[in-house]
């Protein structure tokens, strides 16, 4: 039997298993519009009156919100701090002088480092830099003494920037920058000469990055490792050799594999890569011969899932579901949204922190709405239909806050405004927040949380183009920690409250010489009251119990109620790789870490956040506050389960 009757026979299973497994369309009915209750919307007016001083490249950074605006004194980077409102808004630095202004974009931070490029009317556009309390900014290099290096893909790995950039001689290649951030130097000149190899789509898995970049025989999925220079830069697969472009494109990290989809010769298709990221662990997903390129795009991560849209030549475009081992028996249509053979044509938006994938499609009667799909991802349903009828509905700017979704949409109606969703996000649970003067043709865009605050850009005819907040009320992660070095007293604890021995389970951190019990936190009302833990770790009741699957939240003191430090006071200084220990019924569940987040209070998508494996998530408090006598960040650990064995 041939190639590709073999071929022809695998296509003929693919289809047969996505006949069984994908589900008829829900018919959902057009719901009237009706508003959210009444939110108070804050407006930070930098131009007072309807003058716009359109704000843009909106970026948290512990509790600061970072912009541009121009104040009719020029664009430049600007600062908003608590209690966020326009008394508390500040241009950072004034670094063109004059109303042309130094045009600040591509914000990016490496720890308390602010990164972003200007032009400053000397230096052309280059790469500057700020730190706490951010009140100056400082010239991290000059690459291009003769004109802009455009510095831009701004990515972190460690501490360690990375950029693509252009200094004249070249071309735009991959540059970096390390501590004190006063210099800038080439890892690679990878097409050599003017034309140069532009890097594009920087991603970071674990301490590898990896981009596309074309070194003069197309371009193809390249990566750069410790210690970042031309020896340990190379390309990880000749897709399309032979000098052909596999136009590789859609870098998207899935745990710690590389997805992106490539062209071959034969047709674009989803790829994989797994470290060490070379040409042998570097393969074709559904490794068989389609009768049509599937033509994958719109690429979304959901822990170990990967949602897309692709065409198989018999229904379309529609939205389609990959799981571990990604190959032809793991890869499913998700739904005939637009039934037959014409396309929904899925467009990823974004998901939830409980795993809700959402994206555009047309099903043919109701244009081009907002849909979702559940784990395990076998069917889609419309969440609402925004602009009734046939009528398309722009959706722009989703966001996850909490286990809420807020986005951009206009109803045909009011214009643009705000919506946001809530579980089970169907179309009684999806509303209109704001109603701005005026049927606003511009989308709401820059939406971002922090805290209980949500910021947005918005426009109406009263104030233009400005930074507008909201106040949403959500619960936040449990506050474990008590003032340093201070006595605080305890109220006695309440029955109702009572912590559950969970049969002996202990957490081990043998980095941070830990071995402590693991107490069950009862959960009322969405929040853990973790006040009486002590030493112990505790296990946040209603998430993944520990070593099952899903994603088991634990908690522990950074300071306890004496003042001393309590067992997370170092939880930051884990690093990728270190081991967790559960033990539980005469086993060892092992566990590495992967990743060490510094987050705020209010960020409770650790806690929600879907997993398929095994996986734990260690919270603790981190920067006490003296004035408000509060922590205002967390410091989020979080480890996958990599072996079970007898201690």
């Amino acid at each position: 039997m041939n190639r590709r009757l073999l071929s022809f026979c695998a296509l003929l299973i693919f289809l047969t298993l996505e006949l069984f497994r994908s589900s008829p369309r829900q018919n959902v009915l057009a719901a009237p519009l009706w508003d959210d209750e009444d939110i108070p919307v804050e407006t930070i007016d930098l131009v007072e009156g309807s003058a716009s001083s359109d704000p843009g490249n909106l970026y948290v950074l512990g509790t600061t919100l970072f912009f541009s605006a121009d104040d009719h004194l020029g664009r430049e980077l600007w600062k908003l701090t608590a209690p966020y409102n326009t008394a508390n808004a500040s241009r950072i630095a004034d670094l063109m002088p004059g109303d042309s202004g130094s045009n600040p974009s591509n914000l990016t931070a490496v720890g308390e480092t602010l990164f972003f490029t200007a032009n400053d009317g000397k230096s052309g556009y280059e790469l500057w830099a700020s730190t706490p309390p951010y009140n100056k900014v400082f010239l991290v290099a000059d690459i291009n003494p003769n004109g802009d290096s455009s510095p831009s893909e701004l990515t972190a790995i460690g501490n360690t920037i990375f950029f693509k950039a252009n200094d004249g001689v070249t071309g735009p290649e991959l540059w970096k920058s390390s501590p004190p951030y006063r210099s800038a130097e080439l890892v690679s000149d990878i097409w050599s000469g003017i034309t140069g190899s532009d890097p594009k789509e920087l991603t970071g898995i674990s301490w590898t990055l990896l981009f596309t970049a074309n070194d003069s025989s197309g371009r193809e999925v390249w990566k750069s490792e410790p210690p970042y220079n031309a020896s340990s830069t190379r390309m990880v697969k000749d897709i399309y050799p032979g000098g052909g472009d596999s136009e590789a494109r859609e870098l998207t990290k899935v745990q710690n594999t590389l997805f992106f989809t490539a062209f071959d010769g034969k047709g674009r298709e989803l790829w994989y890569s797994k470290p060490p990221f070379d040409t042998l662990r570097t393969v074709r997903a559904n490794d068989f011969d389609y009768a049509f390129p599937s033509d994958p795009s719109s690429l979304e991560a959901i822990g170990e899932d990967v949602l897309f849209s692709a065409n198989i030549g018999v229904s379309g475009y529609e939205p389609r579901h990959s799981e571990p081992p990604y190959d032809v028996t793991r890869t499913y249509r998700v739904n005939d949204v637009y039934p037959g053979f014409f396309s929904s044509n899925p467009q990823t938006q974004g998901h939830s922190s409980l795993g809700t994938w959402f994206f555009t499609a047309n099903d043919g009667a109701h244009g081009v709405e907002l849909w979702k799909s559940d784990p395990p991802y076998t069917e889609a349903w419309l969440v609402k239909d925004i602009r009734p009828g046939a009528f398309s509905t722009p959706i722009r700017n989703l966001v996850n806050v909490g286990n809420a979704i807020y986005f951009s949409a206009d109803d045909g109606s009011n214009g643009y405004e705000l919506w946001k969703s809530i579980p089970p996000y169907e179309d009684k649970d999806t509303r209109r927040v704001t109603d701005f003067l005026g049927v606003s043709t511009i989308p709401v865009s820059g939406v971002v949380p922090i805290g209980r605050r949500l910021f947005f850009i918005a426009f109406d005819t009263g104030s233009g183009s400005e930074l507008r907040s909201i106040q949403y009320d959500i619960n936040g992660l449990p506050a474990t920690g008590f003032a340093p070095g201070a006595l605080t007293l305890l109220p006695p604890q309440p029955e109702n409250m009572r912590y559950h021995s969970e049969d002996g389970l202990r957490l081990v951190i043998p980095a941070l010489g830990l071995n402590t019990a693991i107490v069950g936190i009862p959960e009322i009302s969405g929040n853990w009251d973790v006040t009486w833990l002590g030493a112990n770790a505790g296990y946040l009741e209603g998430t993944a119990f520990p070593t099952t699957p899903g994603n088991t939240v634990i908690t522990g003191h950074s300071y306890l109620a004496n003042g001393a430090a309590g067992p997370f006071s170092r939880l930051s200084a884990l690093k990728w790789g270190d081991q967790i220990e559960i033990l539980a019924w005469g086993q060892k569940y092992l566990y590495e870490v992967r990743e060490i987040i510094l987050t705020g209070p209010e960020d409770t998508g650790v806690i929600t956040k879907h997993e398929t494996l095994d996986w734990v998530t260690i919270i603790t408090c981190q920067g006490y506050d003296e004035k408000n006598a509060r922590y205002d960040r967390r410091v989020v650990v979080r480890a996958v389960l990599i072996s079970v064995s007898s201690p």
